[in-house]
């Protein structure tokens, strides 16, 4: 029984209850007489102070372009909403005081307020577009850290990195801020990468101390990490990797599944990005022709290259190995007819890299075909960097740890695939049987990567073969039965003669392929070849073998036009043999062949 019942039953009747309604009619008609003049079309000028205080439910509704008030205040609001759409100005100083809901939705131009401050806001969100700009420093606000940390999406991260650029805070403070953030959840990728930013501006590797005060970095959040802390213009002294190391191994070790920490590790252990330099110079006589080849890719036709013969500046047309490699690592020209192929005669080349201010000599003695000046691999450290007695042991160090933790964990990818980078780190031939049986396992743990891990282990192959051949420096070049799935590293293989491909697992030849421009023989067979495309104007190939592949179509071997010495070819197992007068079609099609096997 209610209390209702109760008064009822002891006094004998039914309670009765007065109010007046007129209050709540008035505060009615108030609250939509403002309603009216807040939700707008077009150009209605608001006054210069906006003021509101009691409202309930105060909403602006705005469309094009609506300039609103000086001091834009809200003071006592519960749910304050601002909607707008196209050119909407906000105040000069935009303050939210005690509101426990803010949101701010702005699309396409929207420049905040001159100071924007949160101060005491419960769920902050901001959710804007393109252009979001702030003309003077602003504070940080506590309330941006803990969005950060409980929610770290992009936006936050881009609006921390304009206050900290514009309010001048030091390098070693952010980076203690990444400290924290990282302490407080080793998951939150976001402050790993900041991290990586920041390292290189307070420990820089260069003799050159790094000033506290250098401001922090400007790039998005979601932008991909340097290459590597041993880049020239991103290198991390090697006292503060090790101590990187210890504070990663701590996060992989309190949760080896989260990939934050293993992509961080990933990224100290890089290897040096080279220097921007031309590696090689090859002069072939025969042919009247230069080769000059960079370290890194680059477009001829905008660097400025100038080939000088025996002091004289010559007029030459560069172009890539293959029309589709716009910027490539290596370009070719063709001299003026009888500028070099007298054998009688010495000559002297010299190319100048006029944006990079540099320049490679090359010397063609008498009687020599050929010459080439180049750095090798081995050189020039091209697959690992150069390690400190210092850094060894912490690597070996680092290494025996992953391996005790595989034991522990040993359907862990990415444990599986550190040991791998950190036996490429310390000796890439000396761990070669072990890498392969790690790749092994780690496409039977992770089968959804299988074609990744082939590509990367085909890499990894590729590189210790060339050290190999770098070491023997012999011009032959064998990969047979290594498993491979592509080729890399191609621009390495300019002087190569002979090349084995045979027995991997191959779909073609890609264009970089054509960056082997003193390739004579080819032998790539049993594989699953298709295409050609990469056998392009290769001026000395005399010989292609290409057994038990899946060459279907004529039109598959047009390419080999582009080759005027080859004067033999293997096609035995291919489908191309079942089609009826082949050996005519091929014998009209390719008129220099001598030898045909079908």
């Amino acid at each position: 029984m209610n209390s209702l019942s109760s008064i009822a039953l002891l006094t004998g009747s039914a309670p009765t209850f007065s109010f007046s309604v007129q209050p709540l009619v008035y505060l009615c008609i108030v609250t939509f007489i403002f309603m009216l003049l807040f939700v707008c079309a077009h150009f209605l000028p608001f006054p210069r102070l906006l003021l509101f205080t009691v409202l309930p439910f105060p909403l602006i509704v705005s469309t094009h372009i609506h300039p609103l008030p000086h001091p834009l205040l809200f003071s006592a609001m519960p749910f304050p909403f601002i909607v707008s759409t196209h050119f909407f100005l906000f105040p000069c100083p935009l303050l939210f005081a005690v509101l426990p809901f803010p949101v701010i939705v702005s699309a396409h131009f929207h420049p905040l307020p001159h100071p924007f401050l949160f101060s005491a806001l419960l769920f902050p969100f901001i959710v804007s577009s393109p252009c979001l700009s702030a003309p003077c420093p602003l504070p940080l606000s506590p309330h941006l850290s803990l969005a950060l940390c409980a929610f770290p999406p992009v936006h936050c991260w881009d609006y921390r990195r304009m206050v900290v650029r514009v309010s001048g805070v030091p390098v070693d403070q952010e980076l203690q801020f990444t400290d924290r953030l990282i302490g407080s959840n080793f998951s939150n990728y976001s402050s790993w990468h900041y991290r990586s930013t920041l390292l290189p501006l307070l420990h820089p590797g260069s003799p050159e101390a790094a000033s506290p005060q250098r401001e922090p970095p400007t790039s998005s959040a979601c932008s991909s990490p340097s290459t590597s802390p041993q880049t020239h213009s991103h290198r991390v002294c090697e006292e503060q990797l090790l101590k990187e190391y210890e504070l990663v191994q701590n996060a992989f070790f309190t949760d080896p599944n989260d990939q934050s920490a293993w992509f961080y590790y990933r990224w100290l252990l890089g290897r040096a990005e080279r220097e921007e330099m031309i590696s090689c110079v090859y002069v072939s006589r025969e042919g009247e022709r230069v080769v000059v080849a960079f370290s890194r890719p680059v477009n001829a036709l905008s660097v400025g290259l100038l080939l000088v013969v025996d002091g004289q500046p010559q007029q030459v047309n560069w172009r890539s190995a293959h029309p589709r490699l716009r910027h490539s690592p290596m370009w070719i020209c063709d001299l003026p007819p009888g500028t070099i192929s007298d054998t009688s005669n010495e000559h002297n080349l010299t190319v100048h890299w006029t944006e990079r201010h540099t320049h490679r000599d090359c010397a063609l003695y008498t009687g020599r075909s050929e010459s080439w000046c180049r750095d090798s691999a081995t050189d020039l450290e091209l697959f690992r960097s150069e390690l400190s007695v210092e850094k060894s042991s912490v690597l070996q160090s680092e290494l025996q740890s992953c391996t005790q933790l595989l034991e522990l964990e040993p359907q862990n990818k990415w444990c599986l695939l550190t040991i791998i980078l950190l036996m490429r780190a310390l000796d890439p031939l000396g761990y070669e049987k072990e890498t392969l049986a790690y790749f092994q396992t780690l496409k039977e743990v992770d089968s959804m990567r299988t074609s990744y891990y082939s590509d990367l282990c085909s890499k990894f192959m590729i590189e210790n073969t060339i050290l190999k051949m770098e070491y023997a420096e012999v011009r032959v070049f064998s990969l047979c039965e290594k498993n491979l799935s592509t080729l890399c590293h191609l621009d390495q293989l300019l002087l190569v003669t002979h090349i084995n491909l045979s027995s991997n697992q191959l779909l073609g030849l890609p264009p970089q392929f054509a960056m082997l421009q003193c390739l004579e023989v080819l032998q790539a067979d049993d594989n699953a070849i298709e295409n050609l495309e990469g056998v392009y104007h290769l001026s000395k190939l005399e010989e292609v073998s290409l057994r038990n592949n899946n060459i279907t179509q004529l039109s598959d071997l047009k390419i080999l036009t582009t080759c005027p010495r080859l004067a033999r070819l293997d096609l035995r197992g291919n489908p191309i043999t079942q089609i009826a007068n082949i050996q005519s079609q091929l014998a009209e099609l390719l008129p220099s062949i001598t030898e045909l096997l079908l």
